[in-house]
């Protein structure tokens, strides 16, 4: 980013409020922050989720992906890859030829076995890629999708796992793209979250004028 480490990180802080040595400080109040979000999404899970999956087709997917110079027109090297993969599919799990093929395209997930988690409509894939997901049932595989962009050239294989709400719920390996899911869908998440630590903290401000900016700021009225 054209700067040193250690001035991006003051850069990055300050636009936070802290200062360059407040770096601890910083860490520790944004553990505070995740450690208060998820207590108050798991005591809220049901009523956050459910009308979010119901309307955005939520679902648990994994996939796997061959990079290529050109998704349009594969090499042979390439193309040998993609063949390579659909023989072990013919013997293999989904998750055990993602591993297999990591370092060939997306290493992050394929290292998990090409799982990605919960995903819905709003989801930021590309377009390919979302419109597929989201038209498989639960336990289908797609076909390779192809695709180009100034991000990558390349060919998916997707996988819906679960679509089923109670499900997904149930399944661990979902819950941070749950949660994260529902912090995204809900940009009023922090403001609800610090309300309910701070009513039952029963918090007194012993000043009107603080009080009622307090009450404006979880009302939405200021930031």
């Amino acid at each position: 980013y054209g700067m040193s480490v250690e001035d991006y990180m003051a850069n990055t802080l300050s636009q936070y409020g802290y200062a360059a040595d407040e770096i601890d400080l910083f860490a520790r109040v944004q553990a505070k922050m995740s450690h208060l979000q998820n207590e108050y999404v798991e005591s809220h899970l049901d009523e956050l989720f459910t009308p979010m999956h119901k309307e955005n087709n939520g679902r648990t997917v994994s996939h796997i992906l061959v990079k290529m110079a050109d998704a349009k027109n594969p090499t042979d090297a390439e193309m040998a890859t993609v063949k390579a993969i659909e023989k072990d599919l013919e013997t293999m799990k989904f998750e055990e030829v993602a591993k297999k093929y990591a370092d060939k395209g997306d290493t992050s997930s394929a290292q998990n076995g090409g799982y990605l988690g919960y995903m819905d409509k709003t989801t930021g894939y590309v377009k390919s890629f979302l419109d597929t997901a989201l038209s498989l049932k639960a336990g289908e595989r797609s076909e390779w999708v192809k695709e180009s962009n100034s991000s990558y050239n390349g060919w998916h294989m997707i996988v819906v796992h679960e679509t089923d709400k109670d499900k997904i719920l149930n399944d661990e390996k979902a819950k941070d793209s749950v949660y994260s899911a529902i912090a995204t869908a809900n940009p009023d998440l922090t403001t609800k979250f610090i309300k309910e630590a701070a009513d039952k903290l029963d918090i007194k401000y012993g000043n009107e004028e603080v009080e009622k900016h307090v009450a404006d700021i979880f009302a939405g009225k200021k930031d």
